[in-house]
């Protein structure tokens, strides 16, 4: 056992556990434990230089470099630039090792799983076979973690930050759309997203689908961009700066 008195851990070196083995360091006022022979902690040993990226002030710890700035290398992933964690890649190509949750190839954020699938603070969603993690009460957003819409008679869940749902989200102030028979709320020039209230229809020639950006494209017609992978792939995007669904 530790010599020192009512320490119950197992001796390390010189009759001392590893949490006594080493002594405070000796620059004024800091309780960091000291390097060997040295006296002082890794923030005040003066031999330490600082890392040689320009502008960073953190301890290099090799090649004159601080973890964050390639102390270790670059992720091996082709197009990537961050710094190594573990297994010559970053976290986000899979230092820590990939989702468990069924054929999911996200990187794990913790406890096994990425953060869509539990893999954070928060818990996975109460509602039996739902996956996603919980938002409040123990629930998803989509399993009413931010309450019932308050609107007279609505039953639907609320959206985040606001007391009603999509529908009747600025409190039923909005008239319903002037189409004949429909009581959806209108969204634009009196007209609901089904009735034309909502985006203009695709430029390109007998497409009917709704343009999702501001050169007045569907997706399937580049209104994304177009893929980003690095084999050169010019197959409409399926997200902003994103992949095609071939390569994601």
């Amino acid at each position: 056992m530790c010599s020192l008195d009512q320490c119950q851990n197992t001796v390390y070196k010189k009759g001392l556990c590893t949490t006594h083995y080493r002594e405070p360091c000796v620059f004024d006022g800091c309780t960091a434990k000291a390097h060997a022979q040295l006296g002082l902690c890794r923030k005040h040993d003066s031999t330490i230089l600082p890392c040689s990226a320009e502008g960073c002030s953190t301890q290099a710890h090799a090649q004159g470099l601080c973890s964050k700035h390639g102390a270790r290398g670059f992720c091996s992933d082709a197009g990537c630039d961050a710094a190594v964690v573990a297994r010559g890649v970053c976290r986000k190509h899979g230092a820590n090792g990939f989702c468990s949750y069924n054929n999911c190839t996200t990187a794990v954020s913790t406890r096994g799983r990425c953060v869509k699938h539990g893999g954070s603070n928060r818990k996975v969603c109460k509602m039996e076979g739902c996956s996603t993690r919980a938002v409040a009460r123990g629930v998803c957003g989509r399993h009413g973690a931010h309450g019932t819409c308050q609107s007279d008679g609505c039953t639907t869940n609320a959206q985040s930050g606001s007391k009603h749902c999509f529908k009747h989200g600025d409190g039923g102030k909005r008239k319903p759309c002037s189409v004949a028979g429909c009581t959806t709320t209108s969204k634009c020039k009196g007209l609901c997203a089904k009735h034309g209230g909502g985006a203009s229809k695709c430029w390109i020639a007998e497409c009917t689908f709704k343009s999702v950006s501001k050169l007045k494209l569907c997706q399937k017609h580049g209104g994304f961009g177009f893929c980003a992978h690095t084999s050169g792939c010019r197959t409409p995007a399926i997200k902003a700066g994103g992949n095609c669904t071939k390569h994601t």
